[in-house]
């Protein structure tokens, strides 16, 4: 085929195929440096990538022993330490924190965990919801320092107080993605704090009860004051006083205390009819001071009718301690829980006892204090009362005169008097003799008495034979008519007076007066008016009434 080019076209084709090939290893050579380039740059990054790998897993490795360590300083830490997203799940709860809030279940989300938890503000009170928790709020982005709440497990009686400092949790972006809280039990504190308070409170409560001795004598105020006191030192619903009649079959509520929020009705009038509480045994535990305590009516160890009959007034927890009386029971102090079970502190029992004690110190100073009532009364009655005719004597006269003249004065109303004596009454005793002159004055008396009906008007004996009768607003008018009304009722008893002058029966001589009480007059000035119009009658004959207003 190269025989058929020339010369010429042989040697040009010769170097063009020379420069080919020079060009062809030129490219061979790049390429062979390009590739050994290549592979030490893919050297160098699997060298890298070993070196990232080493320092990864170096990371990897320091990450799990930094996450041992945190985890161990979680496991050993006495405080609970609790994470949850931004939807409330929990993502981590140590020991400390489970043991705390969640020994009895596993929760997965704070709505769970509220289903058996009740939560409260500090005041025990104020009831948190889910949204108000501390560690949701932290979720949401507020930071919390050391908030006091109270927890209360719904079935059973474990109880607890928490002291929580809440913070969110942000990404590097700054975007919050849960929340962390931090719980200390301070429940032994806030015990300690409650039973000192309530220390003070019993301390307080017994001074006051104490200085109530002497203050108040009226038993009723007493024992309202000492059932307000208990329920509102020991937060219950209802506090009672029961006294066991003197027939032994009833026990009545005397006084009753009720919590202004229950939805509770009182009791009051509510007899213990068929409670065995007025029954043995219980009756013969009561009289040897023992004291029933419930923390639930349904478990206790009650009579059924007992149960029935205190679930229908809506009572869960019951403490009933007894009130003795030289021995003797006098009757049941009692507190209802009515709106959940409640186990009774041995503080409070102590102090109900003892409030009991003070409640039997009461009874006997108030019976003491009713009896020296009635002796005052009975002296006072001695006192003022005529011991032959029964009517008020003179003593009681010139008191109830000087009364009613100063609340006239100040009203400008009348005032009216009548005296009146017994004609002849001398000569009656001096015929008839002296049991007969009682007998006789003791049936004018009360025929003046009969006569005088309104309960403002006074009847009293003046002297020997000698009658008033204070007539407090009565004008001159009345007082003459009630006058004539007296002397013709005495007539008609037809007591026979054979040494009378003027009549052969008893009879009386009246003398009115009447008048307005003011600053320029004195109650003497009305008897002295009214003495006048007596004997004014007397000179006139007798039998007859005499008047004379004064101005």
């Amino acid at each position: 085929y190269l025989n058929s080019f020339n010369l010429e076209e042989r040697l040009h084709a010769k170097n063009h195929i020379e420069n080919r090939t020079l060009l062809f290893s030129d490219e061979i050579q790049l390429r062979d440096e390009q590739l050994k380039q290549d592979n030490n740059k893919r050297q160098n990054h699997e060298a890298l990538l070993s070196q990232q790998a080493a320092q990864l897993a170096d990371s990897q490795l320091a990450l799990i022993n930094q996450m041992s360590i945190l985890q161990s300083i979680l496991d050993s830490i006495g405080d609970g330490v609790i994470v949850v997203d931004r939807q409330g799940r929990f993502l981590l709860f140590n020991p400390a924190a489970r043991q705390m809030i969640a020994k009895e279940s596993v929760y997965t989300t704070i709505v769970e965990w509220t289903t058996d938890y009740e939560c409260y503000r500090s005041n025990g009170i104020t009831r948190h919801t889910c949204e108000t928790l501390p560690l949701t709020r932290a979720a949401q982005g507020e930071e919390i320092e050391r908030e006091e709440i109270y927890l209360r497990h719904r079935h059973s009686s474990r109880e607890l107080w928490l002291s929580v400092s809440a913070r969110p949790i942000r990404n590097a972006q700054e975007d919050i993605r849960g929340g962390v809280a931090v719980l200390h039990n301070i429940t032994e504190r806030k015990q300690a704090e409650i039973a000192l308070q309530q220390l003070f409170q019993r301390e307080r409560l017994l001074g006051l009860l104490t200085r109530n001795l002497h203050r108040s004598l009226d038993l009723q105020d007493l024992l309202k004051n000492i059932v307000d006191e208990i329920r509102q030192l020991l937060n219950c619903d209802r506090v009672l006083i029961y006294r066991f009649q003197p027939s032994g079959k009833d026990a009545l509520i005397v006084e009753e205390s009720l919590n202004t929020h229950s939805a509770y009705l009182p009791l009051r009038d509510w007899k213990v009819r068929h409670l065995s509480f007025t029954e043995p045994p219980l009756i013969e535990q009561f009289c040897q001071g023992r004291l029933l305590a419930c923390e639930d009516i349904q478990t206790a160890n009650l009579h059924k009718a007992d149960i029935e009959l205190l679930k229908a007034v809506g009572v869960q927890s019951l403490l009933v301690v007894p009130i003795l009386q030289a021995e003797k029971l006098w009757g049941l102090l009692v507190m209802h829980e009515c709106s959940q079970k409640r186990q009774w502190q041995p503080i409070e029992v102590d102090l109900m006892e003892q409030l009991a004690t003070q409640i039997n110190l009461a009874i006997q100073q108030a019976e003491l204090y009713y009896q020296l009532a009635q002796a005052n009364a009975e002296l006072q009655t001695l006192a003022s009362i005529d011991g032959l005719t029964q009517i008020a004597n003179r003593r009681r006269f010139d008191e109830y005169l000087t009364q009613e003249w100063r609340r006239l004065s100040r009203e400008k109303a009348p005032l009216s008097l009548i005296i009146c004596d017994i004609d002849y009454f001398k000569a009656y005793n001096d015929t008839y003799g002296h049991q007969a002159g009682d007998a006789c004055l003791k049936q004018v008396a009360s025929t003046i008495r009969s006569v005088v009906k309104r309960p403002a008007d006074l009847v009293a004996r003046y002297g020997g034979e000698e009658f008033a009768v204070i007539l407090p607003n009565t004008s001159l008018d009345g007082a003459v008519l009630l006058a004539e009304s007296i002397r013709y009722q005495v007539k008609t008893l037809r007591i026979k007076h054979r040494s009378s002058a003027i009549n052969q029966y008893i009879t009386l001589s009246l003398g009115v007066a009447s008048l307005t009480p003011s600053m320029k007059a004195t109650p003497s000035q009305l008897i002295a008016i009214a003495d006048n119009k007596l004997y004014e009658a007397k000179n006139l004959g007798r039998d007859r009434v005499v008047i004379q207003s004064y101005v």
